[in-house]
Order: C-alpha cells, then sequence, then structure tokens
C-alpha cells in the first residue's frame, strides 16, 4: 500500500469506498492494466475511495484464518466487510474459486441470497460487483455477485458507484439499489 501512485484519503472525506480486488496474487495482479485504469477513475473523485486487494496464497490465508484476522486492503488495512462496493477484475476462468476464497476470507457471506439480510450490527454487506472478460460468461459466478458489467467495467461504472453512493444516503434497501443498478446498460443483475 506504499507504492509510487497509491492514493490515500482521509477517511471522514469519504463517501464511498470502494475495494478493487484481483482475484490472483499481488505478483500477477499488479501488471493488470484494468485495475490501475479503475483505480484512477474511481479515486478522481474527491469523496471516492478506491482501495486495492489480492487474492492471498494458501500460508497467508491460513495464518489470517489461525488469528481470525480478516482480509483486508492494502492502502489503509481496512477489513473488505467495512467497504461498500468489492468490485472483482475476472480476467479468466480460474479466478472464479479465488473470488469465493476472498469472500470467505473477509467473513462475507458466500451467496448473495445470504447477503440480502442485514448483518447483526444492522449495517449492509457489501455490494459484489464483478467485471472483466470472463463475465460475459456469467452463470457459474451468478449465484455469488450481485452485479456484474458484462465486459469492461470503465463505461458504467461510475454511473453504477453514483447509484450506490445515492442509494446510501437515501436509505435505499439492496433490492431498491439493485432494481435502479439493472436500469443501466451493460449492468447484469443475477
Amino acid at each position: 500500500g506504499i507504492e509510487e501512485g497509491s492514493v490515500h484519503k482521509a477517511r471522514d472525506q469519504v463517501r464511498l469506498h470502494v475495494g478493487l480486488i484481483f482475484p490472483d496474487m499481488y505478483e500477477v495482479g499488479m501488471s493488470y492494466l484494468g485495475q490501475k485504469i479503475l483505480y484512477s477513475i474511481i479515486n478522481e473523485r474527491p469523496h471516492w475511495q478506491a482501495e486495492r486487494v489480492f487474492t492471498p496464497c494458501r500460508e497467508a490465508g491460513a495464518v489470517l484464518r489461525s488469528h481470525k484476522t480478516p482480509l483486508c486492503t492494502l492502502e489503509s488495512d481496512t477489513p473488505l466487510d467495512r467497504l461498500d462496493v468489492l468490485g472483482f477484475s475476472v480476467t479468466h476462468e480460474l479466478c472464479y474459486s479465488n473470488i469465493l476464497y476472498v469472500l470467505d476470507l473477509a467473513g462475507i457471506p458466500l451467496r448473495t441470497k445470504d447477503r440480502r439480510l442485514a448483518r447483526p450490527d444492522g449495517r449492509p454487506w457489501p455490494l459484489v460487483v464483478a467485471g472483466g472478460g470472463c463475465t460475459l460468461a456469467a452463470e457459474p459466478l451468478a449465484p455469488f455477485v450481485d452485479v456484474m458489467t458484462l465486459g469492461e467495467a470503465e463505461a458504467a461504472l461510475p454511473e453504477l458507484l453514483e447509484q450506490v453512493e445515492q442509494a446510501g444516503t437515501k436509505g435505499l434497501t439492496r433490492e431498491e439499489l439493485l432494481l435502479a443498478l439493472s436500469r443501466i446498460p451493460g449492468l447484469y443483475i443475477p
């Protein structure tokens, strides 16, 4: 989280907090230009913050589990379940199981239907979004992802995030938010 070009913002200035997740290890994901583009698009907005997340190796995942520590973002070490949106870049089919691994390490229910209800503390679960080339074959991910951008996310992402931000200020339910998102061209709500 301290690399050149990483973005850090004051929490009290952020109204929408997004985790951009590359479902593979850091060494693989850092060469993915799509994540860098999305990171820039989101962080251009003064009240939005994007942070990066990568899939830890099995050994690192075992350490997290043994210490009962959830998976967190790189820049601020924020647990993923505290974010508003989790955006997965799905570049190939081998990423599918890593999406479930990341959700599990974060303590977030795997299935969409299990995230419809609020948590015991009353806070909603993060909205799980997937984009990238493999979402054109979306059905294997349908039970686990709330929203998919069909293909690359750069065009639809700003409008999607604007709707999420507005839903928070208007107090919309998850179902009302998903209905609003279903009206955006290029989004698929399983």
